[in-house]
C-alpha cells in the first residue's frame, strides 16, 4: 500500500476504528473510489463496524496489518502537518508528514500473515458479512428497515446521561407514538429515561421492536464524537441488533441482550 491523505481525516478515520478503544489492532484496506476501509470486530464478535475514509491519494493498492492501534494514532496525533504518507510492505509500513526540519518519518512493524489481526480474524475473507447498501447484515439474515433519524447530539446526550449515572444498558421502546430509550444500572436497577425521537421514524415505529444492547452502543457513540451535534444519524432498530450509521462513512452494527 502507498497513499498520501489529509492528516485530521486519518485521525478520524482510526479513532472510529478503534470503536471507543474497544478495538486494539487494525488491517486498513484501500478501497475503490480514492477510499481506505476499516473492517473490525471486538473480541467476543458482539459488534462489527465497516469505517471508510474518501478524499485518499491511492498510489499503490493494498492493506496494512497494524498490530497496535493505539500506538499509531499516537504517532499521527505527533504531527501538525496537513498531509502524511503511508507506505507497507510486507513486513512494516513507513508514516511520513514530509522532509523538514522537524517532520516525522516512523517505521512500524506489521502483523505477520502468521500473527493474528484479532479485530479482523472474524471476518477475514468473508466479503458479505455485511452489506451497506441493501443494509443487511450476519451474510443477509439481518435486514434493517425500521428505525429512526436523529441527530448525533441526541445520542451524545444519552451516553452522557450513562456516564453521569454509571449505567451500562441501553433499552429502546416506542411509546405512544415517541421512541425512548432507558439506561440502567444492572446491579441496583436503578434508570433513567429520555425521549429520544417524536418524528423522523424509517420504516414503521410500531415495527421497533423492545430491544437492548450494552455499554459497546456507548463506544460506538464516542468513536462519533468528532461529529457536529446537528449532524443527522440513522438508527435501525432489529431484533437482533442495531446498526448505527450516516450512510457514508462509519456502520456500526451491535448485538442486541435479551430483554428481561
Amino acid at each position: 500500500m502507498d497513499i498520501q491523505i489529509n492528516t485530521e481525516s486519518f485521525k478520524q478515520f482510526l479513532l472510529r476504528c478503534a470503536v471507543g478503544g474497544i478495538v486494539r489492532d487494525l488491517v486498513i484496506h484501500t478501497a475503490p473510489n480514492n477510499k481506505i476501509l476499516g473492517r473490525v470486530t471486538d473480541k467476543m464478535v458482539t459488534m462489527y463496524a465497516e469505517v471508510y475514509q474518501d478524499g485518499v491519494k491511492i498510489t499503490e493498492e493494498g492493506n496494512i496489518r497494524v498490530p497496535n492501534l493505539k500506538k499509531l494514532i499516537d504517532t499521527v496525533n505527533r504531527t501538525d502537518s496537513e498531509l502524511i504518507r503511508i507506505k507497507s510492505n510486507t513486513d512494516a509500513f513507513v508514516l511520513t508528514d514530509g522532509a523538514g526540519v522537524g517532520k516525522i518519518h516512523s517505521n512500524m512493524a506489521q502483523s505477520s500473515d502468521a500473527e493474528i489481526v484479532e479485530s479482523y480474524q472474524a471476518v477475514d475473507g468473508i466479503l458479505d458479512y455485511f452489506d451497506k447498501d441493501a443494509l443487511t447484515y450476519n451474510r443477509g439474515k439481518i435486514v434493517y428497515e425500521n428505525g429512526v433519524e436523529l441527530s448525533v447530539g441526541i445520542l451524545q446526550d444519552v451516553v452522557d446521561d450513562a456516564k453521569a449515572f454509571s449505567y451500562e444498558t441501553f433499552k429502546m421502546t416506542p411509546v405512544k407514538g415517541t421512541l425512548k430509550c432507558r439506561i440502567e444500572n444492572n446491579s441496583t436497577g436503578e434508570n433513567f429515561t429520555r425521549t429520544i425521537a417524536d418524528k423522523d421514524f424509517i420504516g414503521s415505529l410500531d415495527a421497533i421492536p423492545v430491544t437492548m444492547v450494552g455499554m459497546g452502543f456507548k463506544e460506538m457513540v464516542k468513536a462519533i464524537k468528532d461529529s457536529n451535534p446537528k449532524d443527522k444519524i440513522k438508527l435501525y432498530i432489529h431484533d437482533t441488533s442495531w446498526l448505527l450509521t450516516n450512510g457514508k462513512d462509519y456502520f456500526f452494527n451491535i448485538h442486541t441482550m435479551e430483554v428481561e
